[in-house]
């Protein structure tokens, strides 16, 4: 159990500083005024995309750009943990289990 204690204080302590990072980041209001911050709302002519045009880029935006920002998020690091706990978790109850039959 002492694995999972100091997994789980990883994680809280993680969560507490991706919360202050993201809290003193430049791009907040960024990302409360525009869902996707990173593709242009306008065309370039200067007109106003549509949601659905900027949804549509969104899709058939590739994947490496994708997971560089999906990577680069404050909270990744505290996401990462959970699953490796997760599964920790689930690997000792089986184990246990395995002991037990």
């Amino acid at each position: 159990l002492f694995d999972l204690f100091i997994l789980s204080s990883a994680i809280i302590v993680s969560a507490i500083i991706s919360l202050i990072l993201s809290y003193k980041s430049d791009s907040l209001h960024e990302l409360q005024t525009n869902p996707f911050p990173h593709i242009e709302p306008n065309h370039p002519n200067g007109d106003k995309k549509s949601r659905e045009e900027i949804e549509q880029e969104a899709l058939e935006e590739p994947r490496l750009p994708w997971f560089k920002r999906f990577v680069s998020r404050n909270a990744f690091i505290t996401e990462l943990l959970s699953v490796i706990m997760g599964f920790l978790i689930i690997v000792k109850c089986l184990s246990r289990l395995s002991v037990e039959i």
